[in-house]
């Protein structure tokens, strides 16, 4: 009795449903409009679940994106219940240039809708500003940021001399190059430039301004000053030596006096000649 009663409903069923196909056919009905990669029925169209034959739906694409030239953006359910082709491609938005940037450059994949532009600034500038933009669908987002000369701090001063003062404008910038100078007596060790990088810090430390005094050694046996006749010699003067007819130096022939307040390296000596091949020293 059970098993009977089931089949007669599963037969009413099946009635229903053959019914609802004949309206259809009958009232030309369609069933979901076509889809569109990208886009969607408009909104008026969205919440609807029967399409009487003759119904136009109209379409939109997505935020991002614009239908391309050509399209028919419309499909129409025909009297057999069938959907006209949909002639209709949504394609992303072109945002165009991000902008260009003086002393610099961007770089970018693409510059449709998603994209991404980085700006970089060139070599000696430094970037001031949000360094990307995004494609977005209203088109670039943000500004182009800017490009300013990399400044250094004022270069550090020094006991007992000076350093230049700017060459041109108020800050020290990429590229220029501080001179130093030492005080009358004094000498200058280290370098006597330094030069603003393209981090903004000076590429080397500053020199300083010393006394430097050094007393000729006393000249070796068997060789002679041939320059730098002291008796009292400033920093990196020199003394240069030359051994006596018959003999061989062993050692440097100029030496020269250092920050240390001493000559280096040590005073050369003069061998005879006729040392065995074992023992001689030639320059």
């Amino acid at each position: 009795m059970f098993k009977k009663r089931k089949d007669c409903e599963m037969q009413e069923r099946l009635i229903l449903c053959l019914m609802a196909i004949g309206v259809a056919r009958v009232t030309g009905d369609c069933g979901r409009p076509p889809h569109l990669n990208n886009g969607s029925p408009t909104d008026a169209f969205l919440a609807m679940s029967s399409f009487p034959s003759g119904t136009k739906v109209t379409y939109k694409c997505y935020s991002g994106y614009t239908f391309t030239s050509g399209s028919r953006r419309f499909s129409t359910c025909k009297p057999d219940s069938t959907w006209t082709t949909l002639r209709s491609t949504c394609e992303k938005i072109n945002c165009g240039n991000p902008g260009e940037i003086q002393n610099g450059y961007y770089e970018a994949s693409d510059v449709t809708f998603g994209s991404k532009a980085i700006f970089y600034c060139d070599t000696g500038y430094q970037l001031v500003g949000r360094p990307y933009r995004l494609c977005k669908a209203s088109g670039w987002d943000g500004q182009v940021p800017t490009c300013d000369l990399v400044n250094c701090a004022d270069p550090p001063s020094i006991r007992n001399g000076k350093v230049s003062s700017l060459p041109f404008g108020d800050n020290w910038n990429y590229g220029m190059v501080a001179k130093y100078s030492c005080n009358a007596e004094y000498a200058l060790i280290g370098v006597k430039e330094l030069t603003c990088t393209a981090n903004g810090q000076w590429d080397k430390n500053p020199p300083e301004c010393k006394v430097v005094r050094c007393i000729r050694p006393k000249v070796p046996e068997n060789i002679q000053v041939i320059a730098g006749f002291g008796p009292v010699y400033r920093y990196m003067d020199t003394v240069t030596y030359r051994c006596l007819d018959g003999f061989k130096m062993v050692g440097s022939a100029v030496i020269r006096c250092e920050k240390t307040n001493a000559f280096m390296p040590p005073p050369p000596t003069c061998r005879n000649g006729i040392l065995t091949a074992c023992c001689e020293y030639v320059q």
